[in-house]
């Protein structure tokens, strides 16, 4: 994955910070571009005048750049920053990234769920659906790679979609350069029968057939590759968060079907999902 320019949209919360560490560390070591931008809405104060809370996070970067130029002598941190204004955030940092022809966004989440969410919304799963560009998250409580640790294990969940087999070559490229170890998961989620649950493990007692068509399918994306493979059942986001901590992984990478209005309303996103609750860093593929 060819990454010239990093776009880092911030709001200098604990999250971001985090965030912060796995952009220079993909700014370093593919020697890209990061800009680093806050967005201030109309009722804040005037972007002309310093912020201190971007001098600090710009310190904060060469940091996290030093630790990692001590293991790549060959990288460099070229960093720039820009504080915007608008009447809505999501719109002032979509201008951004777009001028900046942003390769890559890194931003943090903050994992809001349930009635708070739907009110107040996020801007990360704005960016998520919204983006032309992949955009990597992460939240405030993620393993990120130590200085000179590079992504050691991806696991990449699969629905057999387009979107899944985009975010496959992505991980691919990925691993290549990092001599990472990829799992490829498929996870089935079935509808059993009320009068069937008290007396059955598993949806499979009752119909194998899903369960066996799937695993012939993993295997055939697999081929040809050298990476793990695993089934599992049950509800998408949870078992993708158990699988990331069985694996191991360092890292998730998915795709994304970009579903807006009252689809995604209704139907969500298992992504999504999972970028709020996983515990390490996830790179959705658009």
């Amino acid at each position: 994955m060819r990454i010239r320019s990093i776009f880092h949209p911030t709001d200098f919360s604990d999250c971001a910070r985090r965030a912060l560490t796995v952009a220079v560390y993909l700014a370093v070591s593919r020697r890209a571009t990061l800009h680093v931008f806050h967005a201030a809405v109309l009722h804040e104060d005037d972007p002309a005048l310093e912020m201190p809370e971007m001098t600090t996070c710009v310190d904060q970067a060469h940091v996290h750049a030093e630790a990692w130029l001590d293991h790549a002598p060959g990288g460099r941190l070229d960093i720039r920053t820009e504080i915007g204004r608008g009447i809505d955030a999501h719109a002032a940092i979509m201008d951004a990234a777009e001028r900046h022809r942003a390769d890559l966004v890194v931003m943090g989440t903050h994992g809001r769920a349930g009635v708070r969410k739907l009110l107040m919304g996020s801007q990360t799963d704005k960016m998520l659906r919204h983006a032309a560009c992949h955009v990597l998250t992460t939240r405030a409580e993620a393993k990120l790679p130590g200085p000179g640790q590079r992504f050691r294990r991806i696991l990449v969940p699969v629905d057999f979609s387009a979107h899944s087999k985009r975010a496959l070559e992505v991980a691919r490229e990925l691993a290549a350069e990092d001599g990472s170890r990829i799992t490829l998961a498929h996870v089935v989620s079935t509808v059993v029968p009320t009068h069937y649950a008290a007396s059955l493990d598993t949806s499979f007692e009752l119909d194998p057939r899903p369960l066996d068509a799937a695993g012939r399918t993993l295997r055939n994306w697999a081929a040809g590759a050298d990476v793990d493979t695993v089934l599992a059942e049950g509800l998408a986001s949870i078992e993708i968060q158990r699988l990331a901590r069985e694996t191991e992984a360092d890292l998730v990478v998915m795709g994304t079907r970009g579903l807006t209005g009252l689809e995604h309303v209704l139907v969500g996103s298992v992504t999504e999902r999972v970028c709020r609750t996983v515990d390490v860093p996830v790179l959705v593929v658009k």
